[in-house]
Formats: structure tokens, sequence, C-alpha cells
């Protein structure tokens, strides 16, 4: 399994450079990564025969919004490349994707691809949950704003 690690530290070396963190003994790698809309915690880590990635703490829903939030969440993992999730615990909004890697060799352009589309994802859609938490929109309203704004 090191080999796929080894792969996952060789492209965020390359690609992000001293902005990571590396924990060989975690088998993890973490990062913070600015999109158009956020600053966006993320943590990628070999575990097992996976490679789980994470976007963190995305943005706190209040519990009196919980309910909304995962209303949103299900709308938007109806056609998304990884779900949202909102943890019952604390409130914190994330994304997780875990792949299969076992005997894998991994490419830069593939882990580059994988990752990318997983910060789209999450860039893309982190409007729509600010408008249901702040401005008070419904779960549709939130959804419909953020596909009118990217369609624009």
């Amino acid at each position: 399994m090191s080999d796929v690690f080894d792969d996952i530290v060789s492209y965020f070396n390359k690609e992000h450079g001293d902005s990571c963190v590396v924990d060989n003994e975690g088998k993890s790698v973490s990062m913070r990564v600015a999109g158009a809309n956020e600053v966006y915690g993320t943590f990628c880590q070999v575990r097992e025969a996976f490679l789980n990635i994470f976007f963190l703490r995305i943005l706190k829903i209040p519990k009196e919004k919980t309910a909304q939030a995962c209303v949103l969440a299900n709308m938007i993992n109806a056609g998304a490349f990884a779900p949202f999730i909102i943890s019952p615990e604390d409130g914190d909004l994330i994304v997780r994707m875990s792949f299969a890697v076992e005997g894998c060799k991994l490419s830069h352009d593939a882990i580059k691809t994988t990752f990318g589309s997983l910060f789209e994802q999450v860039d893309k859609y982190y409007p729509a949950f600010q408008k249901l938490v702040w401005a008070d929109l419904s779960p549709e309203e939130a959804f419909d704003s953020v596909k009118l704004d990217k369609e624009d």
C-alpha cells in the first residue's frame, strides 16, 4: 500500500508544495486549498485498501437548519460525484470519497482529475449551503440559485 501513498505524496508535493502536511506514519496528507468561494481544509489518507479524500468543516450547520440542510444535501447528492454529509454530532458539512486502491498505481493525472473534480464540486455547491444558512432560503431556492449561477 505504500506505493499508493507515495503516489499521493508525489502529487500533492508537486501541485501544492509546502502548503501540504505529510504524515508518513498515518499515511495522510492534509492542506488548505483556496477556491472561488472559500478556503477548504482537505485530508487524504491511505488506510487499509482504500484512499479516502475529505473536504472537512466546509461550513457549520446550525441545529435549527439541519433538516433543511439535509434536504439540500440530498438534492445535490442526487447528481454529485461525492456526497455532502452533515455530521450529526457537530453539524459540520463535509464531503468524503473513498476508492479501493489495493494493488493500484495511481498516475499524477488520475489523482489530479479525482481531487480536482471533488474540489470543483465542493466549491460549486458551497454557496447553496451559505444561502440556506445565512440568507434563509429554502433548500429548493438555494439549490436553484446555484444552478442558475453556474448556467450564466
